[in-house]
């Protein structure tokens, strides 16, 4: 759910500079590098979407789970007993956290590292004098956390003032996501167009659980975003008073919506560049890959 009616104009933009779709676009609430462990990269390709724009990585279900509970609520076929043994085949499978094995996904993370290096660069800019006024005064996100007296003062001088937001990535790819062998999808679409065919009763998960109105199973993953060299330059109008500066420029952990980024592998400024404007840049470490997001998909869009 969007904040504000700036928050969708400004993801839109990003999504249109970035060639994705808007509405099937799903950001991490906070920007990660690529982890190194593949069993790390595939826990995350292995959570199941939401519908909102933020991808909730806390208490959430995992699509191979929930996949092994759609094939044992199957009427025995060749093809669900077939599925059922590839699920269970190790060779599709590794030694995840806690012991516990994790299903194997591509891209591997050193297929991340091979494709980001025949990247894109993308430059978006989006300056909110060029959208019509608001009814109601709003105003970006920034910073996340308007915990202290700074930032809250900070904000009051930004609410309904002009601002412009930079984003340059020095790289930019958008990687498919495919489950290995240990999922069948013709199971899964007999699966999801034979109601008749469910188990009823027992323990057994129903097809209303999973793809009806309410069910858990409304969207997969079907892409993975990742970035290079990623700088942030937001400028806000506005008469801002040098204590508000200096103690912006004096915070540590400052970081910018609408990525937020661990401040280990940032550089920061924060300038008063005239009487009338803030300027604030934030630069990632060139070296690291940076996960933005997935691109996810709706069920019933793929099975129809």
């Amino acid at each position: 759910m969007m904040k504000n009616e700036y928050e969708k104009l400004i993801f839109d933009g990003i999504a249109s500079g970035l060639s994705l779709d808007f509405a099937n676009l799903r950001l991490f609430p906070v920007v990660s590098v690529l982890p190194d462990e593949n069993a790390d990269l595939f826990t995350l390709l292995d959570i199941v979407p939401g519908s909102g724009l933020i991808f909730k990585t806390n208490d959430v279900p995992n699509f191979s789970a929930i996949y092994w509970e759609l094939l044992e609520a199957q009427m025995p076929s060749l093809m669900n007993n077939l599925a059922i043994t590839n699920y269970k085949k190790k060779q599709y499978w590794i030694d995840g956290p806690s012991a516990k094995e994790v299903p194997i996904y591509t891209p591997s993370s050193s297929d991340v590292k091979n494709s980001i290096a025949r990247g894109s660069s993308v430059d978006i800019t989006i300056d909110s004098s060029n959208y019509p006024p608001l009814d109601v005064s709003l105003f970006p996100s920034y910073p996340s956390i308007v915990l202290n007296h700074t930032f809250l003062s900070f904000n009051r001088v930004a609410n309904g003032e002009r601002f412009i937001l930079k984003l340059h990535f020095d790289k930019t790819v958008n990687l498919p996501i495919r489950a290995a062998g240990w999922f069948s999808s013709g199971a899964f679409n007999s699966a999801y167009h034979n109601q008749d065919a469910w188990v009823a009763g027992g323990d057994n998960v129903t097809w209303d659980a999973l793809f009806g109105k309410n069910g858990i199973l409304k969207y997969i993953n079907t892409g993975l975003l990742v970035a290079m060299g990623i700088t942030i330059e937001l400028q806000v109008f506005g008469n801002y008073d040098e204590n508000v500066v200096k103690a912006l420029q004096n915070n540590p952990d400052l970081t910018v919506w609408p990525f937020y980024l661990n401040s280990e592998y940032l550089t920061q400024t924060v300038e008063r560049c005239d009487e009338e404007s803030v300027k604030i840049t934030i630069s990632t470490d060139q070296n690291e890959i940076f996960m933005l997001g997935m691109q996810v998909a709706s069920v019933s869009g793929l099975m129809n």
